[in-house]
């Protein structure tokens, strides 16, 4: 169990980049990633006894719960992940506007594949308006969870989405 712990916080650590060592996670890297924590998964799954574990929703969910559902949501095909930044976006940014959720950008424009501009100025995903508004906080949380995404907080969620190209 140690050892799970232990490979399931370096591979979180990968995914959620605390030290700010990866700038850009592109698809093709994030595929590969994914396929790597599904096979540490069932490697885990196989040696321990993980059964009756997802039937309580009240344990905190653990490193690897964490990674994996990070691998997958930053594995998402550009068009899907591109409606989760808008939609948060949206939420935390007024001058968004609600044209991005239905692909209407008005002046923005793509910088590489990674970032939207607004004017000159990169929009990056700020979990500071969510923690400065509890409701926000709670669409954010309530429609990531939707997702599938409930095992990310939304500080580690926002991390993945900022950098994903």
């Amino acid at each position: 169990e140690a050892l799970k712990f232990a490979i399931s916080q370096k591979l979180l650590d990968i995914a959620i980049d605390p030290q700010g060592m990866t700038p850009e996670i592109h698809l093709g890297g994030a595929q590969q990633f994914q396929h790597d924590v599904a096979a540490f998964e069932r490697l885990f799954r196989a040696g321990g006894s993980g059964a009756g574990k997802e039937a309580d929703n009240t344990i905190e969910p653990g490193p690897m719960e964490r990674v994996v559902a990070g691998s997958h949501l930053m594995s998402l095909e550009p068009s899907q992940i591109q409606t989760i930044r808008d939609a948060l976006r949206t939420l935390a940014v007024p001058s968004a506007g609600i044209g991005s959720l239905f692909g209407r950008r008005g002046d923005e424009s793509a910088v590489g594949e990674c970032n939207s501009v607004v004017g000159d100025e990169v929009t990056r995903l700020n979990v500071d308006d969510f923690y400065n508004d509890d409701r926000l906080m709670e669409e954010a949380n309530n429609m990531l969870e939707a997702k599938g995404f409930a095992a990310l907080s939304l500080n580690e969620s926002l991390s993945i989405i900022n950098r994903r190209c």
